[in-house]
């Protein structure tokens, strides 16, 4: 945008400058064609006129009517000359020659702002070309950084469902484990029932027989040998 500004800035003021510059070479152009600007230079602001005869100021307002009283007045050999035809013809032909001069001159000037016009727009266009560029570079860039976003949300999501998965195998796996060790603990709670049944039996039978071998054999190494057997078969 700022460089699109310079260029139409620096093409309005080309436009400005070939006018302006057209306006000063038609209003010299037109003091030339007065005969009596042979003897006279203009000055800077355009109001006096240096004679080139005696060096002297006059005041012309850009008027020729003092400049000629002057010649006529203060030199009037010269003013003679002035009004002679053949005088008046060859003044006229070098302001014809200034004339073509300056016109080619303008015409030249003209084509060089023409130039600097197009080489301007070409500018201008190169820079709105640029400008489309970057705003194409940046939807591309907005579109990477969506594409972006929602590809790592994706990746996000995913893992929150892997950790809630691993997360309900864990407790499944804890579950079956308390299950497993209750389980554990109640065949062990029905072993040990088990054993002291087992138990309890071996020494009822072992009393069984003791008594039993005590009433019925009358030596005490029947009793005693019962009291083994009992012991060897309930594994006391």
């Amino acid at each position: 945008v700022f460089w699109q500004f310079r260029g139409e800035e620096a093409m309005s003021r080309a436009d400005q400058g070939s006018v302006s510059e057209a306006c000063y070479l038609s209003a010299i152009m037109s003091k030339k064609r007065s005969a009596v600007w042979t003897y006279y230079q203009d000055d800077e602001d355009g109001n006096k006129a240096l004679c080139l005869i005696c060096l002297e100021n006059i005041q012309h307002r850009r008027n020729t009517s003092n400049l000629l009283k002057h010649l006529r007045k203060r030199h009037p050999a010269d003013a003679k000359r002035e009004r002679s035809p053949c005088r008046t013809a060859h003044i006229l032909e070098v302001g014809q020659s200034e004339q073509e001069q300056m016109r080619r001159a303008l015409e030249q000037e003209i084509r060089v702002l023409e130039r600097e016009r197009e080489l301007t727009e070409q500018l201008r266009r190169a820079q709105e070309q640029e400008a489309r560029a970057l705003e194409q570079q940046r939807a591309l860039t907005e579109q990477l950084r969506r594409a972006q976003e929602e590809e790592m949300r994706r990746a996000r999501e995913l893992e929150a469902r892997v950790l809630q998965h691993e997360r309900q195998a864990i407790e499944q796996l804890r579950r079956a484990q308390e299950q497993e060790s209750r389980a554990l603990d109640r065949e062990r709670e029905a072993l040990e029932q088990l054993r002291r049944e087992c138990h309890f039996c071996i020494w009822v039978v072992f009393f069984f027989y003791f008594f039993k071998n005590m009433f019925t054999l009358k030596t005490p190494f029947h009793g005693q040998t019962a009291l083994f057997v009992c012991c060897q078969t309930g594994n006391l």
